[in-house]
């Protein structure tokens, strides 16, 4: 805000998409119950995080799409923030009197992990954090998988493909086989890549469908979308 007010352009991108994905795929993992999952959504004020490290630019997310992407599901929002129930929900599970996660960042997200300790710690979750330099990060993230939750984020594609590049039944970015994706999900995003679709927006009915199935299996956790600038002098 600053630069503007001096008389500097502001190009601003559309940011990232930032998520937490599970090591759900593993059975003896308690992110395998969608309800842990779940209680961890219901545990964090998304509103309040994206405000925080934003400083009202970020966008709080509540489904695998944000406001500014064609696939976006108007009024979407399976699990808004409810402390209350999160804790209804691990105990449910089988832990009445919470459990520790492992979270695993980059060293540069200490101030997004500060926000996950105390939401998630307020529903009787620890978060044990695991802050790591880029190579293990991006090796776990990307190949061999992570403890129990990853802290991370995607780009943002304008015709919708990262839906399949990043989180899709063949992805090739986030390939860990931790991760576990429901069968209709997967389904529907092979049904939107159907060669008899013309064009992105043809396809966005089904890519839509995917993301609400994301949601209804609690695939993954949307937290926000951040915002990326490029900062000129205007001439």
């Amino acid at each position: 805000h600053h630069l503007q007010d001096i008389g500097m352009k502001i190009n601003w991108g559309p940011g990232m998409f930032n998520l937490l994905m599970f090591n759900s795929a593993d059975e003896n993992n308690p992110l395998s119950n969608k309800l842990v999952r779940e209680a961890i959504e219901y545990s964090l004020d998304r509103e309040t995080m994206a405000d925080t490290l934003g400083q009202g630019l970020y966008e709080p997310l509540h489904q695998m799409a944000s406001s500014i992407w064609p696939g976006y599901v108007e009024g979407y929002n399976p699990r808004p923030y409810n402390v209350e129930k999160a804790r209804e929900l691990l105990a449910e599970a089988g832990y009445p009197t919470g459990l520790k996660l492992k979270v695993l960042a980059t060293d540069t997200a200490t101030d997004a992990m500060s926000l996950l300790i105390y939401y998630m710690g307020e529903a009787g979750i620890e978060v044990q954090p695991d802050l790591a330099d880029l190579g293990r990060y991006f090796g776990a993230a990307f190949s061999t998988g992570w403890d129990d939750v990853l802290l991370t984020a995607s780009g943002i594609n304008p015709d919708a493909t990262d839906l399949f590049v990043h989180f899709g039944p063949n992805p090739q970015t986030f390939t860990p086989s931790c991760i576990w994706k429901s069968e209709e999900f997967k389904k529907l995003c092979d049904e939107a890549l159907d060669p008899s679709f013309t064009s992105a927006a043809d396809a966005m009915p089904k890519i839509r469908a995917a993301v609400r199935q994301a949601g209804e299996d609690c695939l993954f956790v949307p937290l926000w979308r951040s915002i990326n600038a490029c900062i000129m002098h205007p001439y």
